[in-house]
């Protein structure tokens, strides 16, 4: 297996931070937008669910923040499932030969996925995914998000962790020498 290098970590994690903390920001914006009052900007007080707005309203911070995770989540969702989605049918340590030939005829190669970039984008997606966990936690706690939220992203961390974990497993699989009459 290929070494983890900082520079491709950092690389593959521009653009997974660019859309998660864009589209956390997207919703928050949004949702102000819909909201007549209670917000404001404000940089004296900074908050993990709410970066630089004030929300003088309670239930203003619980639907702007309700809203705002569940737009992450869903972008999260889609670009860590596309990665996944990869991983599992067009990884090339797993890939059928026949598979590779009708993708490859029809000019589709660009879909194949090796294990050292497979693995460095899996990496700043789990980071991503656990982080905004750890987020949806300290918000449910803290009565910003509603435990309906707070279930869908920890059964999305869940599956993902459950279907990256099988395709390192077939990964594992993949290098294990043939053991004659199995």
């Amino acid at each position: 297996m290929p070494k983890v290098s900082a520079t491709k970590l950092i690389d593959e994690a521009f653009l997974p931070v660019v859309l998660v903390f864009g589209s956390k920001w997207a919703g928050l914006l949004l949702t102000s937008l819909f909201l007549p009052s209670g917000w404001e900007f404000s940089f004296q007080e900074f908050s993990l669910a709410t970066p630089f707005l004030r929300f003088t309203d309670p239930g203003a911070l619980a639907f702007a923040t309700t809203a705002s995770s569940l737009l992450t989540f869903l972008v999260l969702g889609v670009c860590f499932g596309w990665a996944l989605f990869r991983a599992h049918e067009f990884h090339l340590t797993h890939l059928h030969p026949n598979k590779a030939k009708r993708l490859t005829v029809k000019n589709l190669d660009g879909l194949f996925i090796d294990s050292h970039e497979l693995y460095h984008q899996a990496v700043v997606w789990l980071v991503l995914l656990i982080y905004l966990s750890i987020e949806g936690c300290l918000n449910f706690l803290s009565g910003n998000i509603s435990l309906f939220i707070l279930s869908l992203e920890i059964g999305t961390a869940i599956s993902f962790v459950y279907l990256l974990f099988d395709d390192l497993a077939r990964e594992v699989e993949s290098f294990r020498p043939q053991v004659e009459g199995r």
